[in-house]
């Protein structure tokens, strides 16, 4: 596997764990990850397109995505499980990603 797949991994992994901590950011992933914020950044930018924050925010909504097809769970629900203080602005930052409203996503 590709250092730079290994690096992605790991990166999701630990927001992945830190999901429902809505203090959970940039600051926090860099120190996870044993490296300056700048190395971060660029390497995010290198391999997702992403600043860390945007990348932090795509895995917290595709675990969102995840919850709404998968779960029992209503939007607000979701939005508190993944780490959103604001139900508003998580639905906000869901349909800028996905295109559709999270309550369109339901199974």
């Amino acid at each position: 596997m590709p250092t730079e797949e290994k690096f992605l991994r790991k990166a999701s992994r630990i927001v992945e764990e830190n999901l429902s901590d809505p203090g959970f950011g940039v600051h926090e992933l860099y120190r996870e990850l044993n490296m300056g914020r700048t190395q971060l950044h660029k390497l995010l930018k290198a391999h997702t397109g992403k600043s860390a924050s945007l990348f932090i925010r795509s895995v917290r909504l595709q675990h969102a995505q995840t919850l709404l097809a998968s779960s029992e769970l209503n939007v607000s629900e979701v939005a508190y499980r993944v780490g959103f203080n604001d139900p508003n602005y998580f639905s906000r930052c869901y349909r800028e990603m996905f295109g559709v409203a999270p309550s369109k996503d339901r199974s």
